[in-house]
């Protein structure tokens, strides 16, 4: 008796349940055909763990006709899916390009302090040739300071071109975790310090790589952050505001990252509905409810899981827990 394995490329853990059980259906039916030919089987009984159906004889017309409409369901589930991967991606690009909105006055504030440096020195360069007073020793100094502030503001322009690039032309390669983290400080780093938040980093530099994608890693810390920040926003008990980022290694091949704030933290409520899309205790105008659905998203797609621990009055403290292998499942909450 031959078994149809025409399908077994869905059999993998990134396909639907339901679309492994149309594949054991499409086998079933492929067997049932060939046991419907065997001699003196004039009736037959078949049952699964599945559906426990009683068969009578059937004809190859009626199996056919079974097998295209396991095709056809096949083939909607397989459309369905992309089209929810696709709008998927397009939540996230449309989140990070909403991350560069909300901080496009950060963006201007880190360009004009070296901007205003460069041209101070240039200014003064031109000056000093100006007045015939003009030192090479002062010039070389000029020199060098035009030169260490244009490249913090070509830092700052890669940075924000490869942040916002769709992650569809990136790949998934080996990554330090710490990387990402402190990319994503780079223009949230300012914001936080206007703002009174002192930020403490503990990052493991011995980490090994982990298989991941930098840009989605840098839009899970960029909103986990940003969302922090957001949370200091009504603390007006004169407390010291601080923000705890650290980065470890956890049973050889896993990576683990907590980012803790000790801001007002969440009641229960809304503690449970923080991951689903649209929902925010933001004013009107002030948020898009996407920010931590799309954090959810992001670490399942690294097969990772994100655990969130508030109390109300004391803060909130995310745990991100990755494997070095992107091939191993995620671990059971």
């Amino acid at each position: 008796m031959k078994v149809d394995k025409s399908f077994a490329s869905i059999n993998n853990p990134n396909c639907n349940q339901q679309a492994q059980f149309m594949l054991r259906n499409q086998t079933y039916l492929h067997n049932l055909k060939d046991l419907a030919h065997e001699p003196g089987k004039d009736k037959l009984q078949e049952s699964s763990h599945e559906n426990d159906f009683i068969f009578e004889k059937t004809s190859d017309d009626q199996i056919e006709q079974l097998i295209q409409q396991n095709h056809c369901l096949q083939q909607a589930l397989e459309e369905a899916d992309d089209k929810l991967k696709e709008t998927q991606a397009q939540l996230a690009q449309a989140g990070k390009l909403a991350t560069l909105g909300t901080l496009g006055a950060e963006v201007a504030h880190e360009l004009n302090n070296p901007l205003t440096v460069v041209s101070a020195e240039a200014d003064e360069i031109i000056e000093a040739l100006g007045n015939g007073n003009f030192d090479k020793e002062f010039a070389a100094i000029s020199a060098k300071n035009i030169k260490k502030y244009a490249e913090r503001m070509r830092v700052i322009i890669d940075h924000i071109g490869r942040y916002s690039r769709d992650d569809k032309n990136s790949a998934w390669e080996r990554v330090n975790i710490n990387r990402p983290i402190n990319d994503s400080l780079i223009l949230l780093k300012s914001q936080l310090a206007d703002s009174g938040i002192s930020i403490e980093l503990t990052l493991n530099e011995n980490l090994p790589a982990m298989w991941g994608h930098t840009n989605k890693l840098e839009s899970i810390f960029q909103n986990l952050l940003t969302n922090a920040a957001d949370a200091f926003g009504c603390i007006k008990d004169g407390r010291t505001k601080k923000l705890l980022i650290s980065s470890s290694l956890e049973n050889t091949n896993r990576i683990l990252v907590k980012i803790k704030d000790n801001a007002g933290g969440m009641s229960k409520e809304i503690k449970s509905n923080i991951f689903e899309s649209f929902f925010t205790t933001k004013a009107a105008g002030k948020g898009t409810g996407l920010g931590l659905a799309i954090v959810q998203n992001l670490v399942k797609e690294h097969r990772g899981i994100i655990h969130v621990d508030s109390q109300e009055g004391r803060g909130t403290e995310f745990t991100l827990n990755f494997p070095l292998e992107r091939r191993i499942t995620h671990i059971e909450k």
